[in-house]
């Protein structure tokens, strides 16, 4: 076993540490964690959060979100714009650096942990698990990093009241909603804290059976679109990306080209270039398969790789939890498309580049309580840069940057 701090991490610990991620940390006991979290609230009280005022120093949030843009492709920001305007509940989907910001100068506990970085109530639905059963989660994570607890919570609540104001709820019927947002969620870490990890482990939310339970307390209208939305949750997978993304070129499926959204890769280079950015691509796909178990890497072996496109966005491409993609539009992403060499079953593999969202205020966060200008950092999720070729090919678009800083100003 490879040493972690000088240490082999074969070889006994002191009584009260453990290892984690490789470095050795103290293992505090239950009490301990309990009398962590009380003066952590003692320090950090409820009541410092109920409320936001903006510092004098506060970053202006088209400011944010133009020196956010250097980082992606240009000729999709405007497209990412453009869906940012439609509602202040989009505008709010699109700005998770301009809310990280803010709370990193906000009052935080200290205690950390692995956040999900976007926590808005679209992150969150219905989706296949490994053994095929639909369960409700969170299901984007490209923005995960440790960070302040809180800071999820917050985003999720704040998601509840700006999308209730957008459908027209009243304000006591958004209050209602969020507090029993926070509350299942309080209740939930009550519920946690006192079972050991393995259950908080294989903990999950079962959707046939969380509707069983809850049919009674719904009227028919609404069962009805509880079931519409389990029939449809069903029939999202790889198959109905497969239908969506593909078509038959020369008696094979080949990816569509919708130029600026989603592009075959030869449409951008060819020759040389070509064949090292396919290189490229099955080398990855091998060193992802070496990472797996081996009952996975067995199943994956199955598939061929096909095709892929250059560059993507989020509408174009997004795959369910079944086949893996979720981008943020503006982002390069590398959908790899594979097919069953036995049954011509349809598997998306992707990897994206993007910088970082939460991470960016993050590190100012832990500068400084002020939140300084953001420092450049590259994601944690799966970043994979593209070859030179390919990065210095680019597809004109019209900029709409103007009209945009004039809408948000108003």
């Amino acid at each position: 076993m490879e040493e972690s701090n000088g240490h082999d991490e074969d070889a006994a610990l002191p009584v009260g540490q453990r290892y984690e991620h490789g470095r050795i940390v103290p293992h505090l006991t239950v009490e301990q964690r309990v009398a962590r979290g009380k003066a952590a609230r003692r320090e950090v009280p409820r009541e410092a959060h109920s409320s936001f005022s903006p510092s004098s120093g506060r970053h202006d949030p088209v400011d944010l979100l133009e020196r956010q843009a250097t980082s992606r492709l240009p000729e999709l920001v405007p497209i990412r714009y453009g869906r940012m305007l439609i509602s202040p509940f989009t505008f709010y989907r699109g700005a998770a650096l301009v809310m990280a910001s803010d709370l990193a100068a906000g009052p935080r506990s200290g205690i950390t942990t692995q956040l999900s970085g976007d926590a808005h109530l679209m992150n969150f639905g219905a989706f296949g698990s490994p053994e095929r059963q639909l369960v409700f989660g969170i299901n984007d994570f490209d923005e995960t990093l440790p960070g302040p607890w809180e800071w999820d919570v917050k985003r999720l609540a704040a998601s509840f009241a700006i999308a209730g104001r957008d459908d027209g709820y009243s304000t006591k019927e958004r209050r209602t909603v969020l507090m029993a947002t926070v509350g299942a969620y309080r209740r939930t870490m009550r519920e946690f804290a006192a079972v050991n990890n393995l259950t908080v482990w294989y903990a999950h939310l079962d959707i046939d059976q969380a509707y069983l339970e809850l049919q009674g307390q719904l009227d028919h209208a609404s069962r009805k679109r509880a079931q519409a939305s389990i029939a449809k949750a069903r029939a999202r997978d790889s198959t109905q990306a497969y239908n969506k993304l593909t078509h038959v070129v020369d008696g094979e499926r080949r990816i569509i080209s919708d130029p600026p959204l989603i592009q075959p890769v030869e449409e951008l280079v060819d020759g040389a270039q070509l064949d090292e950015v396919i290189a490229w691509i099955r080398d990855m796909l091998g060193g992802y398969r070496r990472t797996l178990q081996s009952d996975r890497r067995e199943l994956l072996e199955d598939f061929r790789f096909v095709d892929l496109p250059a560059r993507s966005s989020a509408s174009a491409v997004s795959v369910p939890e079944h086949g893996s993609c979720c981008c943020s539009a503006g982002t390069r992403t590398t959908l790899s498309f594979c097919k069953s060499r036995k049954r011509k079953r349809p598997c998306w593999r992707s990897s994206s580049s993007r910088a970082a969202t939460v991470p960016l205020a993050l590190v100012s966060c832990m500068a400084s309580t002020s939140c300084k200008r953001p420092a450049t950092s590259s994601s944690a999720t799966s970043a994979c840069w593209l070859p030179t070729a390919w990065n210095a090919t680019s597809t004109s678009a019209n900029s709409e940057t103007g009209r945009v800083r004039r809408s948000w100003s108003r």
